[in-house]
């Protein structure tokens, strides 16, 4: 009963706290609650890296760049790693795309938008070697596809 009440409060503020826009469980479609759970705490030592995609809508173009660069590439890993190490070779697609899921709870993108983008960024992390830029043009393609629902602006 007090959680449900803290849960209200947080909905719809008090003298002491704002109103909050959303509660974050509430807009995870496609997730039940311990999917969310999971999720919730696998990602939790990379809070700086979510809330860096939060940030992109008010910064400068290259900035966005930068930190969705830096953001999906340690976000992904994070992914990846998860997947060798624990799931079975039948559970990665469904799992893969849970967390995706969860990760666009912190973007405008969706899920399917952004593990295209880390794809692209780790493909290019391998040729960095070889090649020492990224191609920002092609990225920026990327970024400025919308999709349905999604307002990247």
């Amino acid at each position: 009963m007090v959680d449900a009440a803290k849960e209200v409060a947080f909905l719809t503020g008090s003298e002491s706290a704002p109103p909050c826009k959303t509660l974050l469980n509430c807009c995870a479609d496609g997730l039940d609650q311990d999917t969310f759970k999971i999720c919730k705490e696998l990602f939790r030592p990379f809070k700086k890296s979510l809330r860096k995609l939060q940030l992109l809508q008010h910064l400068p173009r290259e900035k966005k760049l930068k930190y969705m660069q830096e953001s999906l590439t340690v976000i992904g890993d994070r992914i990846d790693t998860f997947l060798q190490q624990y799931c079975r070779a039948s559970e990665v697609k469904h799992w893969q795309k849970m967390f995706w899921r969860f990760i666009s709870l912190f973007s405008t993108m969706d899920g399917k938008q952004l593990q295209k983008l880390h794809k692209y960024i780790k493909n290019n992390r391998m040729h960095k070697l070889v090649t020492p830029e990224i191609n920002w043009e092609i990225l920026k393609k990327q970024l400025a596809r919308p999709s349905p629902g999604h307002d990247l602006s």
